[in-house]
């Protein structure tokens, strides 16, 4: 805090309420209550004094200027106003929103020198975006690599009824095609796209329009926006399996012709891992794996034959 605010220390109490009292009702982003609230204090004189003082403070103090500062995006589906920086529950205030996109579950922001991006939810799609949080918890309690990761999530300040959800890591400069990087990173690429599949599999877990992200400098995939993703429990609808089926054939889909090999390599190693680990995938999903012909081998059939599946 600045030294003069620390010099108010020693001037009267309705002087200092004044001050905190415009300057909390301006910090939380209700310019109308700041003021309002202190029309009713207008007979005391010191008290409209600390809140010209504080208006003041905040033109020549960057800390609380920047506490005040607010950004709005108005987006085809609503609009959103974040708070410069963006106080989040456990998390350090992310400073200086960008936009990286916005749809159907909402828009996600990243922020300056930060690995955290923000979801924010229309009025229509809370339950699906606090859906995809619980999703991502329980993939990462299950240990899937290749998806983000929920770190909480809270009430959007601005209307209780939508929610954020703070997720990791931030992959930049990231395409969504194995074509688009080099070629010699294109094989790990394969590697990462075939463990994602069979690892949410295990955990019984599924999603539609899957949303890769492929970093152009290691081959690293990540896969986001899993708002659609389904938890499996049994016994399956028809539904269900044909959303097991879906899902396979979608994740197959992102592997180039010419690199179905290193695919049904990194299958067959994957389902070994498996085994080895104590887990196997449910019958639904290696038939629906075994319906990927041109990806499953032989070899890995004649595996999965052979191998116990989950009861789950």
């Amino acid at each position: 805090m600045t030294e003069a605010w620390r010099a108010s220390n020693g001037i009267s109490s309705s002087f200092q309420l004044g001050a905190a009292v415009f300057i909390l009702m301006l910090h939380f982003g209700n310019e109308t209550l700041a003021f309002s609230l202190t029309e009713s204090l207008e007979s005391n004189q010191r008290t409209i004094s600390g809140i010209i003082v504080a208006g003041m403070l905040m033109l020549s103090d960057p800390l609380i200027a920047t506490a005040a500062a607010r950004v709005e995006w108005n987006l085809g589906n609503g609009m959103v106003q974040l708070e410069d920086p963006l106080m989040f529950p456990k998390l350090k205030p992310l400073h200086g929103a960008t936009l990286l996109g916005s749809g159907g579950g909402g828009a996600v922001f990243s922020f300056q020198g930060s690995q955290t991006v923000v979801k924010i939810s229309w009025l229509g799609s809370a339950a699906s975006v606090e859906r995809e949080c619980a999703v991502l918890k329980t993939l990462e309690n299950t240990a899937v690599q290749g998806v983000e990761r929920c770190i909480g999530q809270t009430r959007y300040l601005n209307d209780s009824r939508r929610v954020m959800i703070a997720m990791e890591p931030l992959m930049e400069d990231a395409v969504a095609s194995v074509l688009d990087i080099d070629k010699d990173l294109r094989p790990h690429a394969v590697e990462c796209i075939v463990r994602t599949m069979v690892q949410m599999l295990a955990a019984n877990v599924v999603t539609i329009d899957v949303q890769p992200l492929i970093s152009r400098q290691t081959g690293d995939v990540i896969f986001i926006d899993l708002t659609e993703a389904t938890e499996l429990k049994p016994p399956l609808s028809f539904l269900e399996r044909t959303l097991i089926s879906s899902f396979c054939t979608e994740m197959a889909a992102l592997i180039p012709e010419y690199l179905l090999p290193v695919a049904s390599n990194a299958l067959l190693d994957e389902l070994k891992m498996l085994e080895q680990g104590g887990a196997y995938l449910s019958k639904d999903a290696c038939d629906s794996l075994g319906g990927q012909s041109f990806l499953v081998s032989d070899e890995i059939i004649g595996y999965t034959d052979k191998v116990p599946v989950s009861p789950k």
